[in-house]
């Protein structure tokens, strides 16, 4: 996605010149408390306006301008959602600040990652949602200094200075769907983002193209049986193959329901589209712990030939990693919000500076 201000043009100073006028957000006690007093408007207010000051340097809001914006690796949801999905992320973080069980250092860090991590996936923002995310976790965290911010937001990803890039989520668990379904769905070869389909390529070009599809099939299992049946075709083994393309075709192209056809396809497409930043924020609230193994907290190898410096950052990770680990895994086991947690405190260089 190309920059519309680049990242060498953040304006940290006017950031931390904005913040910088209420002195609680300098005190973990006091900052912690204002965030959570902070309602879902208050928050979108931050938001807008932290997103306006890296992108112009002037705290005005910035609207709601992500309406075309596509990630390689992650597919936006509809723009219609962002405003919720950011008020759900807020609604996560505040658990987590008013969570008295919790010291403020996490609880703040908590509720920063939560933020990132709903701002990176909800991306609401034209440019700069990277930035607005690292920026305002930043100051939720720590607080800061414009020196740090300044480094944080002129990597193009955050790097390894202040690392909240949320885990890649695996794709949803393998659902049994009710109802009558074909063997398989197959899409027709196109390069990406260039497949056809009856309602413009928005289904077919989607990354949740089957999940779609099937989500329709269970809804409507009876109304999309003589479609089904004229859209597939079998094979040697006696599996039933749906053509995803040629399913879309005779359901929107019906003279009688097509059109009610395709706003159920386009609406469950916006559900499924949402329900990904849907599933990252329950897993940040979710106590299920998970086994080490299965998470990102995997130690770097030291090797031979390793210079002094790298050597030491490798062993300074570890090290952090494994104290983490060691004050909150039980059984060895760790919830998703922990485990993002000790990946930041160990990987975000900021944290281990001397001030």
């Amino acid at each position: 996605m190309k920059e519309l201000v680049p990242h060498e043009k953040n304006h940290a100073e006017s950031v931390m010149e904005f913040f910088a006028t209420d002195e609680r957000l300098q005190n973990p006690t006091m900052r912690r408390d204002y965030f959570a007093q902070l309602d879902e408007n208050d928050f979108l207010d931050i938001v807008q306006k932290t997103a306006g000051l890296v992108r112009s340097g002037e705290a005005e809001n910035q609207y709601f301008d992500g309406e075309n914006v596509s990630l390689m690796f992650h597919e936006v949801p509809d723009q219609r959602e962002k405003e919720q999905l950011l008020r759900e992320t807020w609604g996560v973080a505040q658990e987590f600040l008013q969570n008295n069980e919790l010291p403020d250092d996490d609880a703040l860090d908590y509720a920063a990652l939560t933020v990132a991590g709903g701002i990176l996936y909800a991306h609401p923002f034209a440019d700069g949602n990277g930035r607005t995310s690292r920026a305002l976790s930043y100051v939720m965290a720590r607080g800061g200094n414009a020196q740090e911010l300044q480094e944080i937001l002129a990597e193009s990803n955050g790097g390894g200075t202040w690392n909240v890039q949320p885990f890649f989520l695996a794709g949803s668990e393998s659902k049994e769907y009710v109802g009558s379904h074909p063997d398989r769905i197959q899409w027709d070869d196109a390069f990406a983002g260039e497949a056809e389909d009856a309602l413009g390529g928005q289904i077919a070009n989607s990354g949740f193209n089957t999940t779609i599809l099937r989500e329709f099939i269970e809804q409507n299992n009876e109304l999309a049986q003589p479609y089904i049946e004229k859209a597939s075709t079998g094979n040697e083994d006696d599996e039933i193959i749906l053509n995803g393309q040629a399913f879309i075709a005779e359901l929107v192209r019906d003279e009688a329901g097509g059109v009610e056809n395709a706003r159920k396809l386009l609406e469950i497409r916006r559900n499924v589209q949402a329900r990904y930043v849907k599933q990252f924020l329950e897993s940040m609230r979710s106590g299920e712990r998970i086994d080490r193994s299965r998470s990102h907290l995997q130690e770097i190898p030291t090797r031979d030939g390793m210079d002094d410096a790298n050597m030491e950052k490798a062993q300074r990770i570890n090290q952090t990693m494994s104290d983490e680990i060691g004050r909150r895994a039980v059984y060895g086991l760790l919830t998703p919000a922990d485990q993002r947690l000790a990946y930041h405190r160990a990987r975000s260089e900021v944290r281990h500076k001397v001030n």
